[in-house]
């Protein structure tokens, strides 16, 4: 699958390991590797299956999350333009095959 990074913080996160364990910790850093991982392998976003994957709603509607552990989840939204629909305003993710990387936190808080 397609991806990119919101900004250069989530890119050092994502692609610096020691960069991760120092801001996140050494768990959910190695969740988050392993993670990246899992997005380069698929090809669209409904093969993701680790990680309690699952779109959000309210005022994250259009955003999709992924646990690391400790409360943290990497979130991310589709780029595939046009973005796949299913009628007029849900995002179809089984054929969402680009995304962009917009925070990792836990959104809960």
């Amino acid at each position: 699958m397609e991806f990119e990074f919101g900004n250069n913080h989530l890119q050092k996160l994502c692609e610096k390991e020691n960069y991760a364990i120092k801001e996140i910790g050494i768990s959910c850093a190695r969740k988050l590797k392993a993670r990246i991982s899992d997005i380069q392998a698929a090809t669209k976003v409904s093969e993701l299956n680790v990680g309690d994957p699952h779109p959000l709603s309210g005022d994250r509607k259009g955003q999709y999350s992924i646990s690391l552990g400790g409360g943290k989840c990497l979130m991310f939204v589709p780029t595939n333009r046009p973005t796949p629909l299913i009628g007029k305003d849900k995002i179809d993710w089984s054929r969402v095959t680009q995304i962009k990387i917009i925070e990792i936190s836990d959104y809960h808080d």
